[in-house]
């Protein structure tokens, strides 16, 4: 089975070499109704070929050679015709050419008047002759794209939309993989935690991508700067020297002179097998930093003696009988009332 050829609104015409035998060998105003007569929009069975070859028939110069007297005859007759709508107002502008069906009627006074019907309109771009689409077809075209794209855009909705009970509805780009955002680096301390899932949708979404590159490419300064840091400070641990204090008013329990010197202490005393007592005087002249805030006294390490409790202890019963010795220390002396002449 052949092909259906495509619409007319859907071609486009144009023969160069028509144009070399008529008058002016281009696109003009006595050229444009004869060029137009060879395209494929033409209708053979309308009235302009009854009226050229009428002229032609009786050698009529005056209407052959001037468009004004061609579409004078044809505006006269019943039927289809092909005329000239609109001209080019200046260079680059196209020719309208209207497809009219004109009947003629008479009016409320019974004058003879024509009914003119537009069944199609052409324009010309330079030398190519062009149908436009009646109103029809662009309705249905338009309305055929807005529906296609708000499908598409519920669609695309209905994939992105994800619900967990931390963040609640939330909504992520369709290729996006929530193994990727396990995988970047931050997110392992939380993957193991209640919620871990959602925490992982709702704040790793823009990050995915880079840590994604940042974990598959291979950098050499980043791998060196690396080095540097595990070199310089590969023997420092956080819980060495804690924090003691109150928010606002943080201060370090020892200073690195002297947690250095503890941890060589330390190591030599494991080395003799030897006890290492710390005392509790160089830990408490540490914290000397002027705060707003009052800072705790700090807590005595493991075999020294620290603050006393004194108060927290519950009070013992006296046992019946028993009397209470008196203290025989110094009295505290007595100020004057007065002095003597």
């Amino acid at each position: 089975m052949a092909p259906q050829p495509p619409p007319l609104d859907e071609q486009e015409w144009a023969d160069p070499s028509v144009l070399l035998g008529l008058p002016g060998g281009n696109v003009n105003s006595e050229s444009i109704l004869w060029y137009f007569m060879n395209s494929i929009f033409y209708d053979p069975i309308s009235n302009n070929t009854v009226v050229a070859q009428d002229a032609g028939r009786t050698n009529n110069l005056a209407v052959l050679n001037s468009r004004k007297n061609f579409e004078s005859l044809l505006k006269t007759k019943d039927g289809t015709a092909f005329l000239v709508a609109a001209e080019p107002q200046a260079p680059g502008q196209p020719w309208v050419i209207q497809r009219q069906f004109r009947t003629k009627g008479t009016d409320e006074k019974g004058h003879q008047k024509m009914e003119v019907r537009v069944t199609g309109t052409y324009y010309t771009v330079g030398e190519k002759i062009l149908m436009s689409p009646n109103m029809l077809d662009i309705l249905q075209a338009r309305m055929l794209s807005i529906t296609t794209n708000i499908q598409e855009f519920f669609e695309l909705g209905r994939a992105m939309s994800h619900f967990a009970p931390a963040t609640g509805h939330t909504y992520l780009p369709p290729s996006y993989e929530i193994a990727k955002a396990a995988a970047a680096p931050g997110s392992a301390s939380r993957a193991g935690s209640p919620g871990a899932e959602s925490v992982v949708e709702g704040s790793q979404i823009a990050s995915a991508p880079a840590a994604q590159a940042s974990m598959t490419e291979y950098n050499d300064d980043f791998f060196m700067s690396t080095l540097n840091m595990v070199n310089k400070y590969g023997h420092e641990f956080m819980d060495e020297n804690p924090l003691q204090g109150e928010p606002g008013a943080f201060v370090f329990t020892s200073t690195k002179e002297q947690v250095e010197a503890r941890n060589k202490a330390q190591a030599a005393a494991r080395e003799t097998g030897a006890t290492l007592a710390v005392p509790v005087k160089s830990i408490e002249a540490e914290s000397t930093v002027s705060t707003a805030a009052p800072t705790p006294k700090s807590i005595a390490p493991e075999g020294t003696s620290g603050p006393s409790r004194k108060g927290s202890i519950a009070k013992v019963p006296k046992l019946p009988g028993e009397k209470r010795r008196k203290s025989k220390g110094l009295t505290s002396p007595t100020s004057p009332t007065g002095f003597g002449p």
